[in-house]
């Protein structure tokens, strides 16, 4: 079996389980109410310096710069920024603590060629920190054309079980499209959440459109990677007549249908 169809195979098994669920949480990260007074490692975590430091960044960030509602990557999972908190914060913490990061600024300092000063060590730890949202928070974002004649998955479809069953199982081309964006995305670039407009916008909602519209250039600006579906493309020779050329093109890695 080719590492492609083993791909997709994985992709498959983790969407079949995971099919309908759903996350709308904005709970805090570690937000925990112990009624017995035990102090667990949650609440031991809320208290440490670089947690708490790590946490107010990663916030910041998700609640500024990233869309309102993304893909969490490789379940094909709607998720609100909350919910992007605290898997951002998951992936931080379990590969960095404190000895660590600070052997990341004196790297910085190193690279630069600074001297160990405490306004140098202030602005190397933003682009410590800088670094680590690069790395656990990308998303990547996908640029196409709607689908002629045929129907996309829709954000409504996403949020309704038995009917996005119903769409996994009769893998249309709309399917598809949202399927083989999301494996490229966690497959070939490492990141752990995608934006689609069709999925990640409820159109029902005016405020979010509206926000939505004025945010779009800056999520596109932003992403860690931004990836092209040529729905008119199944060779290289079908390329310069596909639909999306007629359409502003954005500097994106290109994936066939095929």
């Amino acid at each position: 079996m080719s590492s492609s169809h083993r791909m997709r195979a994985g992709f498959e098994e983790r969407i079949s389980r995971d099919a309908g669920q759903y996350y709308d949480e904005e709970e805090e990260f570690f937000d925990s109410d112990d009624d017995d007074g035990s102090e667990s490692d949650a609440g031991h975590l809320e208290h440490d310096p670089l947690h708490d430091e790590l946490n107010h960044a990663v916030r910041e960030h998700v609640f500024n710069k990233m869309p309102i509602r993304l893909l969490l990557l490789p379940e094909i999972k709607l998720i609100e920024r909350g919910a992007v908190v605290e898997h951002v914060m998951r992936s931080i913490t379990g590969k960095i603590d404190q000895q660590h990061f600070d052997s990341l600024i004196a790297a910085e300092l190193a690279v630069n060629q600074l001297p160990r000063r405490l306004e140098n060590e202030s602005e190397a730890k933003k682009d410590v920190i800088s670094d680590i949202l690069q790395e656990h928070a990308g998303y990547a974002i996908l640029s196409h054309t709607w689908l002629q004649r045929k129907p996309e998955v829709v954000y409504r479809d996403m949020i309704t079980p038995r009917k996005w069953q119903s769409i996994r199982a009769r893998r249309g081309a709309g399917y598809r499209k949202l399927a083989k964006f999301c494996e490229v995305a966690a497959g070939d670039h490492g990141v752990s959440f995608a934006w689609m407009d069709t999925v990640c916008i409820n159109k029902d909602s005016t405020s979010e459109l509206d926000e939505s519209i004025r945010s779009m250039y800056r999520w596109y600006r932003d992403s860690y990677v931004c990836i092209t579906y040529l729905a008119d493309t199944a060779s290289l020779d079908d390329m310069p007549e596909d639909r999306w050329f007629t359409r502003a093109r954005l500097r994106c890695l290109y994936i066939s249908t095929s």
